[in-house]
């Protein structure tokens, strides 16, 4: 995720910012200095947040269907919104003056002001423009939506290295996940019915679910409208 949010960051001029998931477990006892955390706390982990300034991504869950809002809908990250009480910390003007000299594709990370509301630009369909109000929007006419965060508990495996002691499968509590996230690609699981421009199909077996299946592979070419938008990947020999 790390690397195609630099180069996307990259060729549009602005920073990459990240903060930490907010996280409770066992595991987190053992913080006791910098090198453990940064072991957790990598970029590739899963464990922080991403914002790129008018990348495109998705909500990962239903929020408000009837206005669009739901898992898989396409939105692009906008703006960050901080509380009062973050504003005024020093983390917080750091954060606003590594902004103003960052260069293209820098990566600047938020240590404790963590954003309330990532704000996303959705695009509006006729149908769907008489049911918001004008006060629904960060910016009128511009459908600029605040998305907040959401308590999941949800349990992964790290294994980490702690005095020089590896600790296998230990459990990371997971909280206050971002409901946006990054989508320079997507499954067609996450389309929930959309029709997309282009689409990959990838038929080898991976290890990984849900496997491709014959219905899945009829719900992929229902996603395009043409099959000059549609590339199958080919079998690899040998495979079943």
């Amino acid at each position: 995720m790390f690397f195609r949010a630099q180069q996307w960051a990259q060729n549009n001029g602005v920073p990459i910012i990240t903060w930490k998931i907010q996280c409770t477990g066992a595991i987190m006892n053992y913080l006791n200095d910098s090198n453990t955390e940064t072991e957790i706390f990598h970029k590739q982990s899963g464990l922080l947040s991403y914002f790129v300034q008018g990348a495109m991504s998705y909500i990962t869950e239903n929020i408000n269907p009837k206005k669009g809002l739901a898992n898989g809908t396409t939105v692009y990250m906008h703006s960050l919104t901080f509380s009062e009480e973050d504003m005024l910390t020093g983390d917080y003007k750091i954060f606003l003056t590594q902004i103003k000299h960052s260069s293209p594709g820098e990566h600047i990370h938020i240590n404790n002001a963590i954003p309330k509301y990532i704000n996303v630009k959705i695009n509006i369909t006729k149908d769907l423009k008489p049911l918001w109000k004008t006060y629904e929007t960060i910016l009128k006419d511009k459908f600029i939506i605040p998305i907040g965060f959401r308590s999941r508990t949800d349990k992964t495996k790290n294994d980490i290295r702690i005095n020089d002691k590896l600790h296998k499968n230990k459990t990371i509590t997971k909280q206050k996940e971002n409901r946006v996230e990054l989508a320079f690609v997507i499954t067609f699981h996450k389309l929930q019915g959309k029709t997309i421009p282009n689409l990959i199909v990838e038929l080898n077996e991976r290890p990984f679910s849900p496997s491709i299946t014959y219905n899945g592979f009829l719900v992929a070419l229902s996603r395009v409208t043409h099959k000059s938008h549609l590339r199958i990947m080919p079998i690899t020999p040998g495979s079943d």
